[in-house]
């Protein structure tokens, strides 16, 4: 069996550095050891929202998307979004609402509530699209949004209102099948009102 230590290394998620083990990438680190059956939880409670949200926005960026990190939009409505990922190819922006959960349960009204309010910045955006492409110009280009919450624990629910919501550690295979997931889970799609062709 191949330890902690040598996966972690082999990953490029530790490196030995002057005889001294250094870790270079906390998420990937607790999924390696989520992968080998060892309980992060809490572990979890020492990422930040910073890191995490980072975290998010680098994975896109692998993946050849535009990203935003914490987006606050000022004029007219007030609204902010952890990631904006931004596809010009698919036409397709992503507003990503970043949930770095520190409890294992959550209830229904709960998951209501930040479903709500992630739809209510959708909302507000598409009032005052024409402000916000002031600052970011290529959402001209984009088509659709697509809502979404990405956890940094796993969560139960898959899909709530028609927003994805997808543990960190899925968060790959949902960029690299995003049209099959939109498709196949009924997701929710807003159409652009500053979209120009």
């Amino acid at each position: 069996m191949v330890s902690i230590i040598d996966r972690g290394i082999s990953e490029g998620v530790l490196q030995l550095k002057d005889g001294k083990l250094e870790l270079v990438s906390p998420l990937d680190f607790i999924m390696i050891l989520e992968d080998m059956g060892i309980d992060t939880t809490y572990l979890s409670n020492y990422i930040s929202w910073q890191e995490f949200e980072n975290y998010v926005a680098d994975q896109f960026t692998r993946y050849g998307w535009e990203t935003i990190v914490e987006y606050h939009h000022r004029r007219i409505e007030t609204f902010q979004v952890d990631v904006i990922a931004v596809n010009i190819i698919k036409k397709l922006a992503l507003f990503i609402e970043c949930k770095h959960w520190h409890k294992e349960i959550f209830g229904q009204r709960t998951l209501e509530n930040i479903t709500f309010d992630h739809i209510r910045r959708i909302e507000k955006y598409l009032k005052v699209c024409e402000w916000v492409v002031l600052n970011i110009p290529y959402l001209r280009k984009i088509r659709y949004i697509l809502p979404m919450i990405i956890t940094l624990r796993r969560f139960s629910t898959k899909v709530f209102q028609g927003i994805p919501i997808i543990s960190i550690r899925y968060l790959h295979d949902f960029i690299l099948n995003i049209d099959v997931y939109i498709d196949s889970l009924d997701l929710k799609l807003y159409e652009n009102r500053c979209y120009i062709e």
